[in-house]
């Protein structure tokens, strides 16, 4: 064992002095602050356009647009009264009377709209709040009051005239909405028609009513402080609702499957753990409703996935040349000399390699932490996850370390896999080029498998068994955005990721097999 810590020792002295090594570092280290850098300035730069786009200079412009607008529809107006004029009242002209008499009630309330819109500065065109809304339900609320009222006295019945003095209500709250401006009575509002509406079923109304409850919570100004912020909140709240109405009647109508298709209960369960999480946070405050893009998250994929990228690059590096390149210079004979058996000559290669990678994950875990922090804040939203509906909570910090420590088992492979041509072809170049090719080439390989369909022997490929963060963290996508809450709905003919534990099982295979070639290729065949 001393002998085998003193070759450890000895390997990690000669890769220290390597200036690839080095090198690596320093591209790591300022990529992670120049990715931070970047990620800040185009917030700042999306931040500044979201600000020019609702100058509030503009209020004048489309106010002008309006008038023109109503200018030219009162000139359309003008045009059917003269047409309705002409067209003699006969009973072979009713039809088309009611036609002209239609577009003409459908233009005065167009007129109508517009006009609000310059008296109250509501610009449906330009803005994107609750106020465009009620305006928008107030003009259906008006035509569906005309057709109402067009109805044959004989055919009015106590229905009828309950569902007109609700429109009409509705119609006066809609009003007092745009003088008021007031979001949580437009609230209000809503929950008030959809307890009127006995179309609903029970679950319909729930369902409904927690969207807006949720909307409300989400952004309290109704959009009025920001319009992206609105857009969020009501994608999340629909999210939450798509996600409910599918529990129940176990059918997807989340939009992700290219049609409602039935879930089998593995389907239901996992909905049901994703709403579980796309709650958590919600009622934890934990949910990224800003102004657009969510560059915090964003910047924390881009910063520590180029550092993953650096160090994979770097241990193929130093994996390809580990033993061939001491070959070719001759300095391996030192090794071979001494009263040292090979096997452990190979262990301690094996070991300071490990021991790089794993320094390369701590190195790029401190600085591309820092990077996020310093950019973003330290404030990160924690990992939420969930089993049987119940969803728990890590700290950022924490879940980060862990999917970078995951992460590195799919370099671990890479590595072993240079390392085993190093001492296969004792050849540094084809060692470290076959290794890059393979790695760039698994995700053209993964592109094909999952246009194939699911023939068992796919499993069996190493590349559909890598990328276990995915499997490992599988909650980590609703970190940046909640509203992809489901997307397990397949044909069942595709090709699908093998289960976490068999490609836990099938690596440690392959990795043995990999070390044991090349330890037995190092310890029987001559070394010059």
């Amino acid at each position: 064992m001393n002998k085998i810590i003193a070759l450890y020792r000895n390997e990690l002295i000669k890769i220290s002095k390597k200036v690839s090594i080095i090198i690596f570092m320093i591209i790591m280290i300022i990529g992670c602050f120049g990715l931070g850098g970047v990620m800040k300035v185009i917030e700042t730069q999306t931040a500044q356009f979201s600000a020019s786009y609702s100058d509030p200079s503009q209020t004048q412009w489309y106010k002008d647009d309006l008038a023109a607008q109503i200018q030219g529809q009162k000139t359309y107006l003008a045009d059917l009264d003269r047409q309705i004029e002409a067209l003699p009242d006969t009973s072979e002209n009713q039809t088309a009377l009611q036609s002209l008499k239609d577009q003409k009630a459908d233009t005065e309330i167009q007129i109508e709209m517009m006009q609000t819109e310059i008296d109250k500065e509501i610009f449906i065109g330009n803005q994107n709040n609750f106020l465009t809304l009620a305006l928008q339900d107030l003009t259906n609320l008006k035509s569906e009051i005309r057709s109402l009222e067009a109805v044959p006295s004989g055919s009015r019945d106590a229905s009828w005239q309950k569902t007109l003095d609700l429109k009409n209500q509705f119609l006066s709250d809609f009003l007092g909405i745009l003088d008021s401006k007031n979001f949580e009575e437009y609230i209000k509002i809503m929950e008030n028609s959809i307890a009127d509406n006995d179309s609903l079923s029970a679950s319909d109304k729930e369902i409904q009513t927690e969207y807006y409850k949720l909307w409300y919570q989400l952004d309290p100004s109704g959009g009025m402080d920001d319009p992206a912020m609105m857009n969020q909140a009501q994608a999340i709240a629909q999210s939450v609702g798509n996600m409910r109405r599918s529990i129940h009647d176990k059918v997807d109508y989340t939009g992700y499957s290219q049609s409602m298709a039935p879930m089998s209960p593995d389907q239901v369960s996992d909905m049901e753990n994703r709403l579980a999480v796309t709650e958590y946070r919600i009622n934890h405050n934990n949910v990224a409703v800003s102004n657009g893009m969510d560059f915090s998250s964003s910047s924390s994929g881009s910063i520590f996935g180029f550092g993953l990228f650096i160090i994979v690059l770097m241990m193929l590096v130093l994996a390809g040349g580990a033993v061939s390149q001491e070959i070719s210079s001759g300095s391996i004979k030192s090794l071979i000399i001494a009263p040292v058996k090979r096997w452990k000559i190979f262990t301690a290669k094996v070991l300071s390699l490990l021991t790089v990678g794993l320094l390369g994950i701590v190195v790029l875990y401190i600085f591309g932490s820092l990077s996020q922090g310093l950019f973003f804040g330290f404030n990160n939203i924690p990992y939420v996850y969930a089993s049987h509906g119940v969803a728990s909570a890590i700290p950022n910090a924490l879940y980060r370390f862990l999917s970078l420590l995951v992460s590195y088992i799919d370099i671990i492979v890479y590595m072993a896999f240079a390392f085993m041509l190093s001492v296969l072809t004792r050849n540094t170049a084809v060692a470290v080029g076959l290794s890059i090719a393979t790695y760039f080439g698994g995700s053209t390989v993964m592109t094909v498998m999952i246009m194939l369909p699911s023939f068992e022997w796919l499993k069996f490929i190493p590349f559909g068994n890598l990328n276990l963060n995915s499997r490992i963290f599988p909650f980590s996508g609703m970190m940046q955005t909640i509203t992809m809450s489901y997307s397990g709905i397949t044909n069942g003919t595709s090709f699908t990721s093998p289960s976490l534990i068999f490609s836990l099982i099938y690596l440690v295979v392959f990795l043995f097999c990999m070390t044991y070639t090349a330890m037995d290729s190092f310890n029987r065949r001559d070394l010059k």
